[in-house]
Order: structure tokens, then sequence, then C-alpha cells
């Protein structure tokens, strides 16, 4: 799964997500506090497309594997259910 376009695009999203909130700095000042408030609202801004790269990605690869496809559809199942439920508890933190 994680090898389809869609898929590896939402993975380099998320890594860059991380990858700035880690480069960071703690908030101390009020200038340091909106900066960091302009980030997390950048961060859930950009997360709109994310429902339908995904969508693709399984197209895909649903395409890609045709009947096949039952053999792995319980994990990619799950997969997406993992995904979407952290999804889901980081637009609320970052709300």
């Amino acid at each position: 799964l994680g090898e389809q376009s869609g898929i590896r695009d939402v993975i380099e999203w998320y890594t860059g997500f991380v990858h700035l909130l880690e480069d960071s700095p703690v908030p101390h000042t009020d200038e340091q506090d909106e900066d960091f408030t302009h980030l997390l609202s950048k961060i859930f801004e950009e997360h709109s497309e994310v429902i339908q790269a995904m969508a693709f990605g399984v197209q895909d690869l649903i395409a890609e594997m045709q009947e096949d496809y039952s053999l792995v559809q319980a994990e990619v199942d799950g997969i997406l259910r993992r995904f979407f439920t952290a999804r889901i508890g980081m637009r609320f933190l970052l709300q």
C-alpha cells in the first residue's frame, strides 16, 4: 500500500509535518506563540487533500491487484481505519 503514489504522497506530507513540528522551538514569547499557531494552522489547512490522495492510492492498488485485492482487503481496511482514526485525533489537536 505504501508504494502507491497517492499513499506515498500522504506519507511524505505527514513526515514533513512531523519534521516541521520537531524543528519548531517551544514558544516562550508572544511572537513565538504566534509563529507556532501559524505553523499549526498551515499544517491543518494542508491536510485538505489527504482523503483524495488516499482514495486514489487505494484505487490504484485495486486496479493493480484486480481479483487478488480480496486477499489483502482486510489488511488494507485495518490500515486505513487506523490512519483515519489517527488523522481525526491529530486534526482535533491542531484545531
